[in-house]
């Protein structure tokens, strides 16, 4: 298990309830859990929006396909609907056709990550956004709070294929009924869910998916794996990633700093944010992707301008000659390939110029 502290990273053995780090005990209310030999089971501390969860990368119960259809619920959201969702079901037109589905306008996804659920994280930062600035879309929020739910982060990385090819049954659905256009949907996904779009558009076909979003793309149990069982570039047309929190699992990251996409921004070098202080558990960066993302929704297209270059070092010591320009989030441009490095600012609007 590791608790990052900046460039540092304390390795600890838990065997008391209580661990020091720097000067400060902190109380870890929770018992370790054993294999059948009776070896502790390996995890770490998974961050979400007010507090941190233990997540175990093993002994965890195999996600069942058959069963989780019934787990995984798409709820839309449209300018007529903005706050009361409409579930919508696969093979049950009438549940599009009651609801405010707009026929042949754009199609956007939303799933959260592990612990989460659709009511909290990237979808209703994002949904509000999209209606804030009157665009026109049918948004679909995915919940599979049921297969995300904490400790067992094992149970939830299978389910990420699970819920990826149910999402495609949708898609698919929606396309053969005449209702979207493949190369309008947009998939947008937050840690574990941006490996969601990935298999939703693995199953769809190479590069048929009009764009796929990786709003910091989780590391765990995806780092050592081939392009198959992760977010991949071949997965959409364009695929863009966000990296907010990125890194090695050895060095604390949650969330990949490698490259995913035809295009991969990295805001403040694509590790620690700043304004996110003693962030010892990474929430408050891990969120940040999906936060810039909301507020590029809102702002002129020229907003979170980035510059191409093949280092953050190289960026803040004024070694790239920023040739190519590009900007971060809801108007990247589908043509922009390559990393990308900017600075942001510490509290919202966090966009700033060159």
């Amino acid at each position: 298990m590791y608790i990052k502290s900046g460039s540092q990273v304390f390795f600890l053995l838990i065997s008391l309830s209580v661990v020091v780090v720097q000067s400060n005990p902190v109380r870890l209310n929770f018992s370790l859990k054993y294999d059948t030999h009776h070896r502790p089971l390996r995890f770490f501390w998974y961050p979400t929006l007010d507090n941190q969860v233990p997540a175990f990368l093993e002994g965890g119960p195999s996600p069942n396909a058959k069963a989780a259809e019934h787990q995984i619920k798409f709820y839309l959201y449209t300018l007529e609907n903005p706050t009361t969702p409409e579930e919508i079901e696969i093979g049950k037109e009438e549940t599009i056709l009651s609801s405010y589905f707009v026929r042949g306008a754009p199609l956007k996804l939303v799933a959260h990550g592990f612990s989460s659920n659709y009511l909290e994280g990237p979808a209703p930062a994002m949904k509000n956004a999209y209606f804030k600035a009157n665009l026109t879309c049918n948004f679909i929020a995915i919940d599979w709070k049921p297969l995300a739910a904490a400790p067992w982060y094992d149970t939830a990385a299978a389910a990420t294929k699970i819920v990826g090819d149910r999402t495609a049954l949708l898609v698919l659905y929606l396309h053969s009924l005449g209702h979207v256009q493949l190369e309008d949907v947009h998939f947008s996904g937050h840690s574990l869910g941006a490996h969601i779009g990935g298999f939703m558009g693995k199953a769809i076909g190479t590069g048929r998916v009009g764009r796929i979003t990786g709003l910091d793309p989780a590391l765990p149990l995806f780092g050592d794996v081939d392009d198959s069982k992760r977010l991949a570039p071949s997965d959409a047309a364009f695929v863009d990633v966000i990296h907010t929190a990125g890194g090695t699992m050895l060095h604390g990251g949650l969330a990949f700093i490698s490259p995913r996409g035809h295009a991969d921004f990295y805001p403040n070098g694509g590790e620690d944010q700043p304004g996110c202080g003693y962030d010892a558990f990474g929430s408050c960066s891990h969120c940040r992707s999906y936060l810039y993302m909301a507020e590029s929704i809102l702002s002129a297209p020229g907003k979170f301008p980035c510059c191409s270059c093949s280092s953050w070092d190289k960026y803040l010591n004024g070694n790239c000659q920023c040739q190519t320009f590009a900007v971060m989030g809801e108007y990247a441009s589908r043509n922009a390939r390559g990393s990308f490095f900017l600075r942001t600012g510490s509290r919202y609007p966090y966009s700033l110029s060159f």
